[in-house]
């Protein structure tokens, strides 16, 4: 597993606009690699994007 410091996540939180804690988890499940932490970061926005929308449309409903 590659050290994940302090910079690292910062770095990566000033390129994507992130959370810190995000951001770490997205570092630490990538092994350092930058570009697939980014990815990584994408997928799981999609997947929250996703799930406020299906929230919004029960509410909706009701």
């Amino acid at each position: 597993m590659s050290n994940i410091t302090a910079a690292d996540v910062n770095k990566l939180r000033k390129s994507t606009g992130a959370g810190i804690m995000d951001c770490k988890k997205a570092l630490v499940e990538a092994e350092g690699d930058f570009e697939l932490a980014i990815e990584n970061l994408k997928k799981k926005g999609q997947k929250l994007l996703q799930k406020e929308l299906i929230e919004n449309q029960v509410k909706v409903q009701l």
